[in-house]
């Protein structure tokens, strides 16, 4: 792959929705905030006002998965960082296509490590993505996809 080519990995997860998102930004957005910045109960799993309002692996992040390994030709023993891996769905989807990937994740949400998918909970670290210890080059492929916004 080129780099610099303008690439389309996630958006369609995006626009597949129909929320209201202006509706959202709207009521109460401040009291909201505050309690979806801890990242905990309220962001992942409670109220939509708050955060996702369940967090769960519904498939989407299958195809996702699908599109970074053949955009960046990942093989077997490549080893990918999840940086904001939350409960490492995506990670979770590039094992089951390709089990001999390394992986890991560091999320800030000590409830989304708690609540993790089991079959890659212990290839996550609690960590505010701004102290992370690994080597330069440790990894093949690193990724902050929900982390930034």
């Amino acid at each position: 792959m080129k780099l610099g080519n303008k690439q389309s990995i996630i958006t369609d997860n995006h626009v597949r929705t129909e929320r209201d998102y202006s509706a959202r930004a709207v009521k109460d957005k401040a009291k909201y905030s505050e309690i979806a910045k801890k990242f905990e109960f309220d962001y992942w799993d409670g109220d939509r006002n708050t955060g996702y309002g369940g967090y769960s692996n519904d498939g989407r992040w299958e195809k996702v998965a699908k599109k970074l390994i053949n955009t960046y030709g990942l093989n077997s023993n490549e080893k990918i960082l999840d940086i904001g891996c939350g409960k490492g769905y995506l990670l979770s989807e590039f094992l089951r296509l390709n089990s001999q990937l390394e992986v890991a994740g560091v999320d800030i949400s000590k409830y989304a490590i708690l609540n993790a998918s089991s079959d890659v909970s212990h290839f996550l670290s609690l960590c505010d993505a701004d102290k992370i210890s690994y080597e330069p080059g440790s990894f093949d492929l690193v990724l902050s996809i929900n982390c930034l916004h």
